[in-house]
This record gives C-alpha cells, structure tokens and sequence, in this order.
C-alpha cells in the first residue's frame, strides 16, 4: 500500500481525445464536459496528436489509455491510432461504453492490439438495439487464443487481446449481478469497479460522506465476483474505516484495494494536461510541451498533498491516517471540506 507522500513515476496518460458520446450515464464525472451533440462536440486533431507523441518521446512515455466522451466516436480515430503505432507509441488500454460500429472496433482492435475497458449499465438503460450491439461488440473483444502454449510464444502475446468491464456503484441497492453474468458470458477475467466520485461542477450522481451505505452492495459485489472466479479490481480509493479487519482481509487478497489515489495525467482535446478531470479548474492545468510528464506530475501530486493531509472529521485519531496510509476519501470531496472549513 503506497504513502500518500510517495512520488510514482507516470509510465502512461490518459488522451481524451473527444468529448462526444452517445450515453448520458447519472454518474459520470465527466458530465460537465461531455455532449452529446455532435456540432458542439471537441476532437483532437491530427496535428495535436503529433504534438501529444513529441511531447511523450521527450518524457520517455511510451504508453497512452483513449478516452472520452467515447473514444470510438471521434471521426478521424483510425488516422490517430496509425499515428500513435507509426511512432510506436503503445495504445495500452481504450476506455469505451462498447456502443460503437463493430466494424471499428475490429479495425481498431487489429491495429493496436489493445485492452478494452467497457462500461456496462444495466439492460433496461439500453434499448433493444444498443444492448445486441453490445453483445456482438463483446463478442468480438473477448479474449483470443488463450489457449495459446505459454512456453511457445510468451504470456500476454499481443494476439491475446484483454477485454474488462467496468461498473460504477452510485446507488445503495445498485443491481450488479447482470454485468457478472455477462462477463461470464463472455470470459471476461476482470471487473473493474468504483463509487461514483463528484463532476467538477458536481452535477453527476454521485456518493460524499455516506460510504457505509454503499459497503453492502460493494462487499456483496466483491464476493460474487470472487465465487465466480472473476477478479474485482477497485479504481481510485476508498478509506480504511469503513471496512472491519475481515472486510478488509478479503478485499487485499481477491480485490486490489487503495486508500490513496494515484491518478495517471490526463490530456485534453486542447491540450491542456488535468492531474485528475474532476479536479478541473481547482488544480493547476498545464499545456503539453510546457514540461516533461514527469516534471508536471510530481508538481501536482506536491499540490495534491496539501489536500491529503488535511483532516477529516472522521480521521481523527486514526492510526492509518496519522501514518500517511490513508488520505481519508476522494480529494474533490476534501477540497470542499478544506473550504468549508475556512470559510
């Protein structure tokens, strides 16, 4: 479990390369950002995506994430991804809700060799023909050739394509249970999952203060995930103190569990580099090309700190947090809290 005053090294960004996108999901923390109306809709560019690489030789990154809005709706996304591979520039991971044109997705899937990670609601949020677009789109993203021979050609051959899904817990009594049995449908081995954080502006669903509300559903996840043999895999943090030392026990071994977060850096169409989109507009945006990835990271995980070591109600006396093990829950969440209480 890392120190909230370790410094990582960032090894990859994050490119949102549009913000148009064809869902409009209660929770996203994006929903500030978004559209869904294509003639408003921001994409980058060709020549921004040349300067993004230039950008990532200099910082010796060499792994990029596509993100949204939904990625696979950006009009030029095939000239993007071949100039990315062009300058060997890895497309290790797409972010998308597995609602574009089949034919794309093979096409993008061929080039990049990518993972996949797909947000899936539940089914009466789609209608008949979004939801058997995205069974054909997840059948053709499931794992290929896993049944390959370790000692011939390697573990995670670029062939062996990895397909996860994703869920956002917004809702104490949220249904889980149908994206578990897609998932053995379709031989996914991850589930990623998450409680819904606040949008810049907070106009999303999403969960402050009442974290012991949502444990059941999440611990009930958790476990039949597990019973499944699906591993569940947390995205961002979540404090030590809502779980007892059982809960906890079973989350270290089946779940990858964090209590600080560590955000990768995040690229915006126009350019300008978030340490965490929720963050928008509280902490310092840079431009790409102003410093290297790295130098621009460490800057604003320094800024984060102060966030992170200012205390919560609920952290007094904590042996996590006095030890710098917990930073209590989200950072969009303390911020305001630090300003209500100077206030």
């Amino acid at each position: 479990m890392p120190s909230l005053h370790q410094y990582p090294l960032p090894y990859s960004v994050n490119l949102f390369i549009t913000n148009l996108c064809n869902r409009k999901c209660p929770f996203c923390y994006l929903s500030d950002w978004v559209t869904n109306n294509q003639s408003a809709a921001n994409h980058m560019n060709i020549n921004a995506i040349r300067i993004v690489i230039r950008w990532l030789k200099r910082s010796r990154i060499e792994k990029v994430k596509l993100a949204g809005g939904e990625p696979m709706l950006h009009p030029n996304l095939i000239e993007i991804v071949n100039e990315l591979v062009k300058n060997n520039i890895i497309v290790d991971g797409i972010l998308t809700n597995g609602l574009g044109k089949s034919e794309l997705y093979k096409e993008v899937a061929d080039i990049t060799g990518s993972n996949w990670l797909v947000n899936i609601t539940k089914p009466n949020t789609y209608t008949n023909n979004e939801w058997k677009l995205l069974n054909e789109n997840l059948e053709l993203l499931r794992w290929k050739n896993e049944n390959r021979s370790v000692k011939s050609y390697g573990f995670d051959a670029t062939s062996l394509r990895h397909l996860c899904f994703s869920i956002t817990f917004y809702q104490p009594n949220q249904e889980y249970k149908y994206i578990i049995e897609l998932a053995k449908k379709y031989e996914c081995p991850v589930i990623r999952y998450d409680v819904s954080r606040p949008s810049s502006i907070k106009n999303n669903a999403y969960i402050d203060s009442n974290l012991l509300a949502m444990k059941p559903v999440l611990m009930e996840f958790v476990k039949s995930c597990v019973n499944e043999g699906i591993k569940p895999g947390l995205d961002d943090a979540l404090p030590l103190c809502i779980f007892t030392q059982k809960e906890l026990m079973f989350l270290h071994l089946f779940s990858n569990f964090y209590t600080i977060c560590l955000p990768h850096s995040d690229v915006m169409p126009d350019l300008s580099v978030e340490y965490c989109t929720s963050l928008r507009g509280i902490f310092p945006s840079y431009k790409v090309g102003d410093k290297t990835a790295d130098q621009m990271f460490k800057e604003l995980f320094q800024f984060a700190n102060k966030y992170r070591v200012f205390q919560l109600e609920h952290c007094q006396n904590c042996y996590n947090y006095e030890r710098r093990l917990c930073q209590g829950y989200c950072l969009r969440f303390k911020f305001d809290q630090l300003k209500k209480a100077k206030n």
